[in-house]
């Protein structure tokens, strides 16, 4: 609503084993975010996954 302070929360929630990819080997990182309101009132959350890499040369 107009007006609320919205706050977001990020956390590592995982790191893989190494992955051998054809971009390279890497990791893939995944956090978790979470959107709270000035109450303390959760009002979403969000997971993002990527992949880190060392490119193969």
């Amino acid at each position: 609503r107009l007006g609320d302070v919205i706050t977001a929360t990020a956390v590592y929630e995982d790191v893989s084993e190494e992955k051998k990819t054809a971009l390279g080997t890497g990791y893939f990182l995944t956090w978790l975010t979470t959107y709270t309101d000035q109450n303390g009132e959760v009002l979403g959350r969000q997971r993002f996954r990527v992949l880190r890499f060392r490119p193969e040369r």
